[in-house]
């Protein structure tokens, strides 16, 4: 993941939810002259919906959404999903106190009031990923819908949140570690399991295990014949091992 010093030379791809086609008009056109990538959803529904299909970097949604009122598309994205890895902002043309404190409550990461300077939007779009990168020493990272997040021991694939054993996220977390890297059998037991009394086999199994597990995203594990397992990049590959 890109460091937050070079956050701002780069594109960041962003999802605005908002029923209003004037805003995202707008926004589209002032973050994408800013080199950034913008994709719209008039609803919460279609909104989370695109979130499933592509990871983005931030979410620009609107307070009062016509399937989503109030703190509801926050609680759905914070709470139920990423429990806050993924950087919100709320716009809102309702600058009440109230509205501010329930939409920072439900874990808003910054509030933006309708109208608003699009060059105001594009640093405070800066300064909510910065924030984000220096909160997290250990970021989640992302191979093709895979992403873990070590420090919470947790891992989603492709949005949706996949329960792994201790043994398995240590399995996973080595390999990733070690990116196109070929570990074998010998080692794998040496760093998950402590050489306690067990064998390749049971390597073999575990991995098997995880592989199901990670269903559309079991390529990033890859088989080395007569060696061992490497972790790679499955969009660069047609098909699972």
């Amino acid at each position: 993941m890109p460091t937050a010093s070079s956050r701002d030379s780069q594109m960041v791809r962003i999802l605005l939810i908002d029923a209003d086609k004037r805003v995202c008009q707008l926004v589209t056109y002032s973050l994408g002259a800013v080199g950034h990538e913008v994709a719209s959803a008039p609803t919460a529904a279609e909104g989370l919906a695109l979130i499933r299909q592509d990871w983005p970097d931030l979410v620009i949604s609107e307070l009062f959404l016509p399937d989503a009122a109030g703190g509801a598309l926050c609680r759905s994205l914070k709470t139920a999903w990423v429990r806050g890895e993924l950087p919100l902002m709320i716009l809102s043309d309702r600058n009440d106190e109230a509205d501010r404190v329930s939409a920072f409550e439900c874990g808003a990461d910054d509030y933006v009031v309708k109208p608003f300077s699009p060059r105001e939007l594009v640093l405070r779009i800066r300064a909510v990923l910065r924030r984000k990168e220096a909160s997290s020493p250990t970021s989640p990272t992302a191979h093709s819908g895979l992403r873990v997040n070590q420090e919470a021991h947790r891992t989603w694939v492709e949005g949706h949140e996949v329960h792994l054993t201790v043994i398995e996220f240590r399995l996973l977390t080595a390999l990733q570690e070690n990116q196109g890297r070929v570990l074998s059998r010998d080692w794998l037991l040496a760093h998950v399991w402590g050489h306690a009394n067990v064998s390749e086999r049971t390597v073999d199994a575990h991995i098997k295990r995880l592989r199901l597990r990670l269903g559309v995203a079991k390529a990033c594990v890859e088989t080395v014949r007569g060696i061992g397992y490497r972790f790679v990049d499955a969009a660069t590959r047609r098909s699972g091992s």
